[in-house]
Formats: structure tokens, C-alpha cells, sequence
């Protein structure tokens, strides 16, 4: 892995999967070049020839079709679950798509794309603390919707027990802080999705009680959480009580953290990466498609600046950009309607 050169293009945010990624792949001993929306440095010099992988981020970032030519790539599609409408022809743009959803591989493969599982990780797993230096029973961590299942279910267990959660933004180097020291943690999913708090909670030793997720089999061995397929907030509180008083319940959680630690960090995910990549073969792409898949999926992320670069000449920026931000425009104004008509 040592002298491997990679080109990682994603928007630039602390606590996104990129981030995690670029640090375990330099760990390794990857020579990585950063390039998207946030980060600063030559944005028209890519190494000529070198891989390049593209990951979404909430800061929507995308490569020029010219960045993808003469090089192998791939793309990591994160929030699969939120809908292939755009992710899914965007991943044609590639020669390979991992994905983080392990539902959404068949899916993005129907789209003509080789397509591999690769779940999110954690940052590191320590080592379980004992159950008296756990001084909190209940954390959580991440955005808090009001009137949603999630906020609703959080406002119960507030109620029931003495809930530590954020209300604001938390560095995730602070992180396993927070779950290092909680008898357990509590995992909303939105989607049934297999997210990051799951491997960061696992990682720090905590126990840890969750919705449905996608995948959980493949991570999880049998009995080391404690599943709620309901999204009542009595039942979150009774699972939760549960797992407070379940004698085994640190023993169940360290089960979990081992399990963690030997095949769901990001020093493992970046193995996976650089060694896909490097037997990857590249697959015939024409530039205008590879334009227009990358233009209608920066317009559906709502940015136009990212779109207006993507589309290159004047002219063909507006032969380009027209149908896409008509297209976009006739889907917002029909949820906007149908929103009117809900209330």
C-alpha cells in the first residue's frame, strides 16, 4: 500500500466520511491529493494518470467529466437511501461505485456500474471500559429534526432517563468521548440505513440499542444490540431500561467493539479502496454523458456553481443546464403542492 498515489475528491467537512478516509488512507502511506468544494490548493493540475475516487458529502462537490478521463475511478455513494435519482445515473460516470447501503449494490449495478458494498466505519475501536467508569446510561449523538419519529422518541427517553445529547454541532474527535463513558447509546436510523453512529458507539465500547438498519446482520454478531422495530417512544424507553438492566450487557457491547475493531475501521475500508482501484479496469465513457450525469446531479443538490463549471463552453452550459433546472423546477414545484395539499 506504501507509495500508492490517490486523487479523493469530496467536499471538505470534518466530520464526513471523506475526511475519515483520506486521514486512514494516509496512514497508510498513500500519497493522496485533495480536490472539491471547501478544500484549497491547484484544482487544475491532477496528477496525470492517478486513480481518483469520488465520495458524497453533504457539501455538494463534483468532479469536471475532464478530471475523470485518462485515469481509473470510482464513486462511493453514502446516502443511497435518501434515492437513486440522481446517484444512480451519476454512478455511470465511473468505473466502479461502492456503496454504503448494502441494499442500494443491486440497484446501482442495474445502472450498468460494477458495484461493491462498503459499509461506513469507525474511527478506531479502543478498549471497553469497565461498567463503573461509564457514569452515563443514555447518549446520543446527530441532528435532531423536530416532529420527526427521532425527536420524538429522544424527548421520551429524556423524560425516563438522564439522556446526554448534543444540541449542536460535536468535533467528532470528541466523539467516542462522549460514548466511551455511556452504559448505552441509542441509534435512530432514518431509513433503516447502516450509519456511522452504529460503528462509532460500537468502537467506543458502549452498548447499543437501534432501529432497523440494512446490513446490521453483517456487522453485528448475534446478540450484541438490542433491536426496536417500532418507532413508539414507550417501546425505545422499555428497550432501553432493558439494556440498562440486562446483566450481560457490557460483555454483549465488548462482543461488538471486537467485532468493530477487526473489520470496520477506516484503515480497513482504505485497504479495500486502494486495492479495488488498482486492478480496476476503465470502462469506454463518452464526455458528453459523463457531463450530463454530473450536471443533473449538481442541480439536484442545488448547486449551480458546481453545475455552471461542470458544463464548460457558454453555450453548451445552457444547452446543458436548461432541461436539468427545468426538470428540478417541475419536481419542486409538484412537492411544494403536494405539501399544500397535506395541511
Amino acid at each position: 500500500m506504501t507509495g500508492a498515489d490517490l486523487v479523493v475528491h469530496h467536499g471538505n467537512e470534518l466530520h464526513a466520511t471523506g475526511h475519515h478516509l483520506v486521514r486512514s488512507l494516509r496512514a497508510l502511506g498513500v500519497r493522496v491529493t485533495e480536490v472539491g468544494s471547501g478544500h484549497t490548493g491547484p484544482r487544475d493540475r491532477l496528477p496525470n494518470g492517478t486513480p481518483l475516487l469520488w465520495i458524497e458529502s453533504g457539501l455538494a462537490s463534483f468532479p469536471h467529466p475532464s478530471d475523470l478521463e485518462s485515469r481509473v475511478s470510482a464513486a462511493w455513494m453514502i446516502d443511497t437511501h435518501r434515492g437513486l435519482r440522481w446517484r444512480g445515473p451519476l454512478a455511470g460516470a465511473f468505473d466502479h461505485c461502492f456503496v454504503a447501503q448494502i441494499d442500494a449494490v443491486q440497484a446501482i449495478q442495474d445502472f450498468g456500474v460494477p458495484t461493491s458494498w462498503l459499509p461506513l466505519a469507525a474511527f478506531g475501536a479502543g478498549t471497553a471500559e469497565s461498567v463503573h467508569e461509564r457514569r452515563r446510561d443514555v447518549s446520543f449523538v446527530g441532528f435532531v429534526q423536530a416532529g420527526t419519529p427521532r425527536a420524538r422518541i429522544l424527548d421520551r427517553l429524556a423524560i425516563d432517563f438522564d439522556l446526554h445529547r448534543n444540541y449542536g454541532y460535536v468535533p467528532p474527535d470528541e466523539i467516542p468521548g462522549w460514548y466511551g463513558t455511556s452504559k448505552v447509546v441509542v441509534n435512530v436510523p432514518l431509513a433503516n440505513d447502516l450509519n456511522m453512529r452504529i460503528f462509532e458507539a460500537a468502537a467506543a465500547g458502549a452498548f447499543v440499542v437501534t432501529g432497523p438498519m440494512n446490513g446490521l446482520d453483517e456487522v453485528a454478531p448475534r446478540g450484541s444490540v438490542l433491536v426496536v422495530d417500532s418507532d413508539d417512544p414507550a417501546e425505545w424507553s422499555d428497550a432501553v431500561r432493558s439494556a440498562l438492566d440486562l446483566p450481560g450487557r457490557q460483555q454483549a457491547a465488548t462482543k461488538l467493539q471486537q467485532s468493530i475493531a477487526l473489520n470496520h475501521t477506516y484503515a480497513q475500508r482504505a485497504a479495500t479502496v486502494v486495492e479495488t482501484l488498482q486492478n480496476l479496469t476503465p470502462l469506454p465513457r463518452r464526455r458528453r454523458d459523463r457531463r450530463r450525469v454530473l450536471v443533473n446531479a449538481a442541480v439536484e443538490r442545488h448547486s449551480l456553481r458546481q453545475a455552471w463549471r461542470i458544463s464548460e463552453k457558454p453555450l453548451a452550459r445552457l444547452r446543458v443546464l436548461l432541461p436539468a433546472l427545468m426538470s428540478e423546477a417541475s419536481r419542486t414545484a409538484a412537492r411544494r403542492m403536494s405539501t399544500l395539499k397535506d395541511r
